[in-house]
């Protein structure tokens, strides 16, 4: 017999961007995110770790890269770091260049496996923080999920595009927003098996 398919997620435009229609805030020693209703009435948890690592919010798993060149070449791709670039696992010379014998499997994995922001909080780790708990763990993850699914011509027959909830200066909150129509934006999820429903339109910003 088949697996009946889940229920889909019920989400809502608010302002343009999209969030879950109805959720509850849920946190345990480990994770924290959101309980989002679907249209069962059922509730799918999205949450993620409150102390992930550098690993964790790259999105770099040590265990699926079984050389040192495999793993740096992920780790390097995923931060966005060039040849020439500081890198934050190996030890800096007078000139603030790597200093070749600290560029080692032994001190990345160590720092891949590192609480974020262990070594202290910077510009980066905040950025990298704040995109690891919204893709995962808030209501606007399907935002996201939805934008990283899509192909780029499938974005722009949505209007979909990356924004700021918050839309202030000091911090963001990062968000994907999208001028079509509900059912247009209903259409897509069906087309690619999305577990999505989208199902109002609110005037302001989830609280």
């Amino acid at each position: 017999m088949d697996k009946k398919p889940a229920s889909p997620v019920l989400l809502a435009l608010y302002q343009g961007v999209i969030a879950f229609d109805q959720w509850v805030e849920v946190e345990s020693e480990t994770e924290r995110g959101v309980a989002a209703k679907c249209q069962d009435g059922s509730d799918q948890f999205y949450v993620a770790l409150s102390d992930p690592t550098y690993g964790d919010c790259l999105g770099v798993d040590v265990s699926h890269h079984p050389t040192f060149e495999n793993l740096r070449t992920a780790a390097m791709d995923a931060g966005g770091w060039g040849v020439d670039d500081q890198l934050p696992w190996c030890d800096l010379d007078d000139d603030d260049e790597v200093l070749p014998e600290t560029d080692t499997l032994e001190r990345l994995v160590a720092w891949l496996q590192s609480p974020l922001g262990s070594d202290g909080w910077t510009d980066w780790e905040i950025n990298l923080m704040e995109h690891w708990a919204v893709d995962e763990a808030t209501v606007y993850a399907p935002g996201m999920q939805i934008y990283s699914a899509l192909s780029d011509a499938e974005r722009n027959e949505l209007s979909l595009s990356y924004g700021d909830a918050r839309g202030g200066p000091g911090s963001s909150i990062p968000c994907v927003t999208s001028k079509a129509s509900l059912d247009k934006l209903n259409e897509a999820m069906r087309a690619r098996s999305l577990p999505f429903l989208f199902v109002s339109e609110n005037s302001y910003l989830p609280e």
